[in-house]
């Protein structure tokens, strides 16, 4: 048996930050926007992969804050102390 095919809904505010993301990629792709657009949708979902493994971190001043992806769903920061 094949892996099924799923569909995730994206929101107004995803295909925003979708949009957002792609243009950046404007610059390296000379303007082909179904390029950007493809970069845009593979490092959305690096970013969440990463997110979800807790590997995207930053030192800051108070200690260490890291993306993490909580039980619930959705996005967090989690913050460590120093």
């Amino acid at each position: 048996m094949g892996k099924k095919t799923r569909i995730a809904k994206l929101s107004d505010r995803d295909w925003d930050n979708l949009l957002t993301l792609a243009a950046g990629y404007l610059s390296v792709t000379n303007g082909d926007a179904r390029r950007a657009m493809s970069k845009a949708m593979a490092a959305h979902h690096d970013l969440i992969a990463a997110a979800k493994l807790g590997v995207v971190s930053a030192e800051i001043h108070e200690g260490r804050v890291t993306l993490m992806v909580p039980d619930d769903g959705g996005m967090a920061l989690k913050f460590e102390p120093r």
